[in-house]
């Protein structure tokens, strides 16, 4: 008893700080890693030991504020974008995604980078990326149908965070440098993905798990899993480098040619405009490292999100059956020409797919993968929040998985209802969008049968929110509206009746512990 701080004052005058801290390591021994069990993510608990929206805690001798009111939030994330990651945390970062990754940068550097990224993701862009997001998930409906025809039950038990993580890095590759990982062809992971999965696996453990270990810090230390590291790190570098100069002869030589034409349909040769006009000092290596900071922002993400949202459409056969209705309707006219016609389109129009887009909006509610974001007070520097000065170095903090749960911001926030983002239409043969600013008859009829009011979208933080937020957002919404319609569409997901869904922490992210074993057939 005498090890904790139970006298201690909080680190910030006139806010509340959570009950517990360690008198040397704060409120890190408490942290759970499974998501319901953390006390930094139960909405009960932080409001239970809050004032004004706000309460603290101690990560070691480090202050940390929890932003819990949404108004506060969401002003706090519009008007400051400065984040600094602990040393220790940029040093194992480093070697994979480069020193200038946009991830640890700050000031007029980040907003330079951050604009060149944008720049692959614009409307025209978007377009052309969603041809391989279609045609590779239905290179998985393909393999799979092939896989359920030969066997006897007419069914294959898969683990779908597999599944969905070989999508998510072929989507990746074929839509950023051209390659084909042939993943979903051959249901295998690939090389690089089992590289990618390695080192990301190395991170947790390095910085989350067992920082204190001397091997795990000191990286010329001879142990096998150093070993691995460096050869594995070096592997993914000198592929992406391999293709950023294969795309950049085509840019030189071929600009007007139909080789040319292909070049800028990829996210590299965008990135490489942007250099042009504004990142004339950003060399190879930098180059390398933004396009792997990009895998890592969005090729875990999605897959995680698209295996939670298939778990729990098997959850609401109803959901299910509409989805696979919208799906087959908006779908039904697709007309992909020539795969090897880089110019080609879908013949449909994404946003059609409004219940689809509800279902992972839902999903993210529910398990947001990045279950927290964060800025950073430096040393010297201070804000005003609520009348109350925060002196740096603090870290403010904004628990999205406690937000996303509380029942003053999602009624029945337990629940899955993607209902409340979408709704029927007058003519019953549609679904629409659903916002709190809709008076109409239509609406007040729809919250009334199913009991729960529109989705409070200022609440809603999976993509974080103001400058800093996810910059590939509409990338990752149309890649995983794409495939779960195109794989809901064709196969049917069951999940095993004894299946309990754990959120479980891995780094900054999370995902199904254990994975999410599924039965799947077809339609």
């Amino acid at each position: 008893k005498g090890l904790l701080m139970t006298e201690t004052k909080p680190p910030i005058d006139g806010i509340p700080m959570l009950p517990g801290a360690h008198r040397f390591y704060g409120h890190l021994l408490n942290e759970k890693l499974t998501l319901s069990d953390s006390p930094s993510q139960s909405i009960t608990h932080l409001k239970k030991h809050s004032r004004n929206g706000m309460t603290s805690l101690l990560f070691g001798p480090r202050a940390l504020v929890l932003l819990l009111d949404t108004e506060l939030a969401s002003s706090f994330l519009n008007s400051y974008t400065h984040r600094a990651m602990p040393n220790f945390i940029g040093k194992h970062m480093a070697p994979l995604f480069g020193a200038k990754n946009i991830l640890m940068i700050n000031g007029k550097e980040w907003r330079l980078y951050r604009s060149a990224v944008h720049r692959s993701f614009t409307s025209k862009s978007l377009q052309n990326y969603q041809v391989h997001m279609l045609q590779i998930s239905q290179t998985m409906v393909n393999s799979l149908r092939r896989k359920i025809n030969d066997s006897e039950e007419k069914s294959t038990k898969r683990n779908v965070v597999e599944l969905m993580k070989m999508v998510t890095m072929d989507v990746f590759f074929m839509v950023s440098v051209g390659m084909d990982l042939k993943s979903c062809e051959l249901l295998q992971v690939s090389e690089v993905a089992k590289d990618f999965t390695f080192i990301s696996n190395e991170f947790v453990k390095r910085v989350f798990v067992a920082p204190f270990l001397p091997w795990n810090q000191f990286f010329y230390f001879p142990t096998v899993s150093n070993f691995k590291r460096h050869r594995k790190i070096s592997s993914l570098r000198s592929t992406m480098k391999f293709h950023i100069q294969e795309k950049k002869r085509e840019k030189k030589d071929n600009d007007n040619s139909v080789k040319g034409t292909k070049s800028r349909n990829c996210m590299l040769y965008n990135l490489m405009q942007a250099q042009d006009r504004d990142l004339e000092g950003m060399n190879e290596d930098d180059f390398v490292g933004s396009m792997l900071t990009l895998l890592n922002a969005g090729y875990e993400t999605t897959s995680t999100t698209l295996s939670y949202a298939l778990y729990l459409i098997s959850t609401r056969p109803d959901i299910e059956q509409y989805l696979v209705e919208e799906a087959r309707r908006v779908m039904s006219s697709k007309s992909l020409l020539d795969e090897k016609d880089d110019n080609s389109t879908v013949g449909f129009d994404v946003s059609d797919l409004n219940l689809c887009n509800a279902v992972i909006y839902e999903t993210l509610r529910l398990y947001p993968v990045a279950y927290q974001t964060a800025r950073t007070i430096p040393k010297g520097s201070s804000i005003e929040l609520k009348g109350i000065e925060i002196s740096g170095p603090t870290i403010i903090r904004i628990p999205i998985y406690a937000i996303q749960r509380d029942e003053d911001n999602f009624p029945q926030p337990e629940e899955f209802l993607p209902e409340r983002w979408a709704r029927k239409s007058s003519n019953n043969s549609e679904w629409v969008p659903r916002f709190s600013t809709d008076e109409s008859v239509e609406e007040k009829a729809w919250a009334s049968l199913i009991g729960v009011p529109p989705a409070n979208r200022n609440a809603f933080y999976a993509f974080s929110s103001g400058a800093r937020s996810c910059v590939g957002k509409k990338f990752a919404e149309q890649e995983a509206v794409i495939i779960l319609a195109n794989l809901i569409s064709q196969l049917k997901f069951e999940v095993e009746k004894d299946y309990v869904c754990i959120p479980y922490r891995s780094g900054v992210v999370q995902s199904p512990k254990n994975g999410l074993p599924m039965n799947i057939s077809v339609r």
